[in-house]
């Protein structure tokens, strides 16, 4: 996923992904053993091609990759945001974030303890979005911040999720 936060439907779709793959690679193994065998060898190549994209899209989901990268592209706006919201925001009043931040979402932005929130529309139950701490550490739970789960993308930043 390469936003913060855990859509519902991700769980189903994951475990559909899940035993596709399965199938798949039982497949593909299968064709390569069999193409190998019988001297094709441009079909056990092609077969092997997938078997790598598909390990490769497996490893990337634990370690937030498409998170970070997605991320990465946006930082330039998101810093910006941040600075904003930093300057102009309180507590009790949010500062104006409606619509693109870089390639998020966001729908609104504030700051909490010194730190900026930016808050993303991920299609997830919880709250989610970026935390910029210029200290690097991340926030505490604290009000209606309960509970967050961190990612750490570095130089300051966080994406997070968090219970409401």
């Amino acid at each position: 996923m390469s936003a913060p936060g855990f859509p519902i439907w991700g769980l189903l779709v994951g475990l559909v992904w899940v035993a596709t793959a399965i199938v798949w690679i039982v497949l593909a193994l299968i064709a390569i053993r069999a193409g190998f065998r019988d001297g094709a060898h441009a079909l056990p190549r092609v077969h092997a091609l997938g078997l790598v994209a598909v390990l490769a899209v497996a490893v990337s989901i634990p370690t937030f990759a498409p998170l970070r990268v997605r991320f990465a592209l946006s930082k330039g706006a998101m810093q910006a945001t941040a600075d904003e919201c930093l300057r102009t925001a309180s507590e009790a009043e949010p500062c104006e974030v409606h619509g693109r931040v870089g390639l998020y979402l966001a729908t609104t932005g504030t700051e909490r303890d010194g730190n900026a929130v930016v808050y993303v529309s991920g299609m997830s139950l919880m709250d989610s979005g970026f935390v910029y701490a210029s200290d690097g550490v991340a926030p505490p739970s604290s009000g209606d911040f309960e509970r967050p789960d961190y990612v750490n993308l570095g130089g300051g930043w966080f994406a997070f999720t968090a219970s409401f």
